[in-house]
């Protein structure tokens, strides 16, 4: 019939949190409209600095086991 099919492609997505660190920087923010959430708001998700998520992120695929075939 003449049909073909073509895989979906994703479009790249870059998504931007703000989290203000405590009350006081959250009311700062909301002088200039930022409506955010304290970090204390967000529990019980943890938060990880970046330097923490790259080390993570170098050991991911690595293994121990070597194999000799």
């Amino acid at each position: 019939m003449g049909l073909k099919f073509y895989p979906r492609t994703l479009r790249d997505i870059a998504v931007v949190v703000i989290l203000a660190e405590d009350r006081g920087i959250q009311e700062k923010l909301l002088y200039y409209d930022l409506k955010v959430q304290t970090i204390a708001q967000v529990a019980p998700i943890q938060l990880y600095a970046a330097s923490v998520l790259s080390s993570l992120f170098a050991h991911l695929g690595q293994s121990d086991f070597s194999c000799n075939f």
